[in-house]
């Protein structure tokens, strides 16, 4: 099981690294968002308190749990900033198996527009076909 979840961090994190993305987790959603278990969190080590990461995955749950209900991936714009080129979106894309919704992975990036979002996330989902073809488990 560990070596399984090891696999799908280092397939997200090259995704994430190729992406530019800021930070990024994955959850195992069998059970519901709300008793969702966290497969990994990677994130750029500026907060150390402890509780930024907390917050993050707290958020990353709300903005999964949106796309679970619609049972569709997304590209969310979270933060809008002066400058277009520095939107920050959340960009969920789920795993299935045998047409449930078992897990979901979100990356932050910084795209211009929504179009652009709605690009790296096509990008992303082809960029962890693995994730999408065999689900992880916990």
């Amino acid at each position: 099981m560990w070596e399984q979840r090891d696999q799908y961090q280092a397939e997200l994190h090259a995704v994430a690294t190729q992406h530019g993305c800021t930070e990024f987790a994955a959850f195992d959603v069998q059970n519901g968002v709300d008793h969702a278990w966290l497969l990994c969190h990677v994130r750029a080590a500026e907060d150390a308190d402890g509780t930024t990461p907390q917050a993050a995955l707290s958020a990353f749950k709300d903005i999964i749990r949106r796309c679970v209900t619609a049972e569709k991936d997304g590209a969310i714009r979270i933060v809008e900033e002066p400058s277009p080129a520095r939107c920050r979106y959340c960009l969920v894309t789920l795993a299935r198996r045998a047409d449930a919704i078992v897990a979901a992975a979100a990356f932050i990036v910084r795209c211009n527009d929504d179009l652009a979002a709605q690009r790296m996330l096509s990008d992303i989902q082809t960029g962890t076909q693995r994730f999408h073809d065999t689900p992880p488990t916990v």
